[in-house]
């Protein structure tokens, strides 16, 4: 993790670099799993990586879907390019299964004698793999049946036993994908993984397209992505991307979390029955609709933009605890303009994306 991104993916003397690449899913609601692997597909083929040593798995089912407004093509950003034309059609339709993934990373012979794509890897070789989908305890699915993690690990450990790697970088971006390599992958084989979400917890789409009705990208992948784009590869480390960045990450929703309760503190004479830590933390009923639908918007409007920063989100329950103490409805619009007058003087602009 401590080596340069591009001496990690890219050719160098006896080092041969490979690339698996999988959507798991099929079906529109899941555009953005494809279109972020295309994406990647092309970003490899970038970066000199040819054609026979990038493995790519999907349904296939989103380009020329009858829901698509623009047939043959699919984007990952809206306004975006095509990201589908040249993207090679190496496991699609009922071959994107769990078996035929783990056949290909470990470079299976009978797949290979069936004339499939297989990581036919070295001991001095480097392998980046990267799984989209929806995913559950342990497990990851794809639309033909369930990837579990003890199968996985158990791949990754064999094809290090058998020298088939130098070094391994697998990124997963699921709903509890954590929980894939939490408690399974040891942690001397050379393997080192990024995941979306934490064992227990959901990982999320992103940028939502009206005209397509459907998400084209997700957060991980995009930040990843992106990533790449815009910082040097030349200096840039795999720890350093995700130590970096989830060091800003973490720095934002702690504001986020102060912004909060600093907010709490200053209408707490609003609700002298109820603590403020009552108010951060617990679950209240929402009966007081008008009073919530006007601190939600007021926050939205002046605050944070909801759709840009997910994380608050999640904050939303204080503001139906707030509203279930409001006996008045001139006290919710004493609370309404506090929350303006909050806002506009503990805006931190180098904040401006709270996921």
């Amino acid at each position: 993790s401590a080596i340069p991104l591009n001496e990690q993916l890219t050719q160098a003397n006896d080092v041969t670099k490979w690339v698996l690449l999988c959507a798991g899913s099929n079906g529109w609601e899941n555009y953005a799993d494809q279109a972020l692997v295309y994406r990647a597909y092309h970003m490899f083929r970038s970066y000199g990586i040819p054609e026979d040593h990038i493995i790519i798995f999907h349904y296939d089912d989103i380009a020329n879907n009858k829901q698509n407004p623009t047939p043959g093509i699919v984007i990952n950003e809206i306004g975006g390019p095509d990201v589908y034309k040249g993207v090679p059609k190496d496991y699609t339709g009922k071959d994107v299964t769990p078996k035929n993934f783990l056949g290909a990373l470990t470079g299976d012979q009978q797949l290979a004698d069936q004339g499939k794509k297989v990581i036919k890897s070295g001991p001095n070789d480097h392998i980046f793999a990267y799984f989209g989908d929806h995913g559950s305890n342990d497990l990851v699915s794809f639309a033909t049946g369930i990837l579990y993690a003890k199968d996985l690990n158990n791949a990754l450990i064999d094809m290090h036993s058998k020298q088939k790697f130098a070094k391994l970088v697998f990124y997963i971006d699921t709903c509890h994908s954590g929980s894939m390599f939490y408690k399974h992958l040891p942690d001397n084989i050379n393997v080192y993984a990024a995941t979306s979400s934490l064992p227990t917890e959901d990982s999320w789409f992103w940028n939502y397209d009206k005209t397509r009705g459907t998400y084209l990208s997700a957060f991980f992948a995009n930040n990843w992505l992106e990533n790449d784009q815009n910082f040097d590869l030349t200096k840039e480390t795999f720890q350093e991307q995700y130590t970096e960045e989830l060091e800003h990450f973490l720095k934002a929703r702690q504001y986020a979390d102060n912004h909060m309760t600093e907010y709490v503190n200053s209408i707490q004479h609003l609700m002298a029955n109820i603590a403020t830590n009552a108010i951060l933390h617990t679950k209240q009923e929402l009966n007081n609709h008008k009073c919530y639908r006007k601190l939600v918007d007021t926050f939205n409007d002046n605050c944070f933009n909801l759709a840009q920063n997910t994380y608050l989100l999640r904050k939303m329950q204080i503001f139906v605890n707030i509203c279930e103490q409001m006996d008045d409805s001139s006290d919710a619009d004493i609370a309404v303009n506090r929350l303006i007058q909050h806002c506009k003087s503990n805006a931190n602009q180098e904040f401006h994306k709270i996921l």
